[in-house]
């Protein structure tokens, strides 16, 4: 099942109340909102993104060459 078919059914279970705008090119203030919408979506992950990483603590050589070494990848059974 696609996302769409899962969303719609899922909102339709929830009995949540939709309004659809069919998109037009003709219609310059939804073209504009929407975009002005997504910008301040990634302006706002951006930003999280940017304090996590500010936020993150400093790590030795060491214990990152510990973190890389318990990734998945390399903790399988296979003897190279």
């Amino acid at each position: 099942m696609n996302f769409s078919a899962s969303f719609y059914g899922y909102a339709k279970f929830k009995e949540y109340k939709l309004d659809f705008f069919r998109f037009e090119e003709k219609n310059p203030e939804l073209v504009a909102s929407m975009k002005d919408i997504r910008q301040s979506r990634e302006t706002l992950e951006k930003e999280a993104s940017v304090q996590g990483i500010l936020d993150a603590p400093d790590i030795s050589k060491e214990e990152f060459v510990c973190l890389l070494k318990q990734k998945d990848e390399y903790l399988s059974q296979k003897v190279h």
